[in-house]
């Protein structure tokens, strides 16, 4: 292959790994109380009070099932390349619970949810590259694997 199309295939890297939803949010450390500290995301407590005193913990609501697999983190793991194919794989983690907790979060009243337990899978992209760039050719996703 080309170094050209080398270049356009880890760019097609990028992109799908982007795809995959690879993301990043800053949010208060998890209580005592959560299971994992790792934050899944915010909701409005829809409390018809001001919340004073700055961003703090108030208290734990216990755990509360997700109904799906939530993604929170995406590990690219490695490229391979074989001719004129190039296979991309990454790890998924993904929580089915949630510890939910009520939060202070500047005037406002929040449940906050931190992964209570977690699974990871793999995923394999494969792309059909030449010298003018990479087309999607498929992919694979194995099943979810129980623990860390």
């Amino acid at each position: 292959m080309a170094t050209s199309a080398k270049s356009v295939a880890l760019k097609a890297t990028a992109v799908a790994a982007a795809a995959l939803g690879a993301t990043s949010i800053a949010a208060p450390a998890a209580n005592a109380s959560s299971i994992s500290g790792i934050f899944l995301y915010r909701q409005f407590a829809n409390i018809n009070a001001n919340c004073t005193g700055g961003t703090r913990y108030l208290s734990n609501k216990g755990n509360v099932n997700l109904d799906y697999y939530l993604i929170w983190n995406t590990n690219y793991l490695y490229t391979s390349y074989n001719g004129y194919f190039q296979t991309s794989k990454y790890e998924d983690w993904a929580s089915t619970v949630a510890d939910k907790q009520l939060w202070c979060y500047g005037d406002n009243y929040y449940y906050q949810y931190y992964a209570a337990n977690a699974f990871h899978r793999y995923r394999s992209l494969y792309f059909y590259c030449t010298s003018i760039g990479c087309a999607y050719y498929g992919d694979h996703v194995s099943g979810w694997i129980s623990g860390v």
